[in-house]
């Protein structure tokens, strides 16, 4: 279970119970986030967080695992797919984004001003948090190309008030070939909080599903 931008493992605070009754549960804290650290000085890339699941995954000795990826990572959730296709069985994404462009305008202006603003200050301490605003305003990169190479059944989860744009969503279904779609009603981007049940109940579906 990959947690969005910022976040932590206990963003799952609701599935990660539901779920470890029926399944073994892996919540990672992306580095730089949450109780993982990050001592490195390069810029954090959704390729980069997929390398960080295969590591762990090969350490922890699994062929396949299953990813829920909400947010950031459902981002790194698709990079997964596409770099590790062999260790990948199925894939959920709640909130993901293929590229930039498909975040709302309106947020995407916000965070440009809050880079701008903390590049201004750039106080050593403010490193880490520039480090994740610009992962969102610069990535991740994945074209239409990439999508149709995915090969691992997929389900795209977003609310109909999310902050990715709906066609975005729409767009990310559509070009991964062995996908599917759900989108939530009255649900923000905040979906894991909102409609927990439904998500949870989503989630052992599509993964119980032949």
């Amino acid at each position: 279970m990959l947690h969005g931008n910022s976040g932590s493992i206990k963003d799952f605070y609701q599935q990660i119970p539901v779920l470890a009754k029926k399944y073994k549960v892996i919540a990672v804290d992306t580095r730089g986030q949450g109780k993982s650290v990050d001592t490195s000085k390069k810029d954090f890339t959704y390729k980069l967080f997929a390398d960080d699941v295969k590591a762990l995954a090969d350490h922890l000795k699994l062929n396949t695992v299953n990813i829920v990826g909400w947010s950031d990572g459902g981002n790194t959730g698709l990079e997964f797919a596409l770099k590790y296709l062999e260790s990948l069985n199925k894939l959920i994404t709640i909130g993901a984004n293929a590229f930039p462009e498909g975040v709302e305008d309106k947020l995407i202006k916000r965070f440009t001003d809050q880079m701008t603003q903390l590049n201004q200050l750039a106080p050593p301490e403010t490193f880490n948090e520039r480090r994740l605003l610009k992962i969102m305003l610069t990535e991740p990169g994945i074209s239409k190309r990439d999508l149709n190479k995915i090969k691992s059944p997929v389900l795209v989860i977003a609310g109909d008030k999310d902050v990715i744009k709906p066609d975005h969503t729409a767009f990310i279904s559509k070009q991964i070939p062995n996908a599917e779609m759900k989108i939530y009603k009255d649900t923000t981007h905040m979906v894991p909080f909102e409609k927990p049940d439904e998500l949870n109940a989503d989630i052992q579906r599509f993964l119980e599903k032949k």
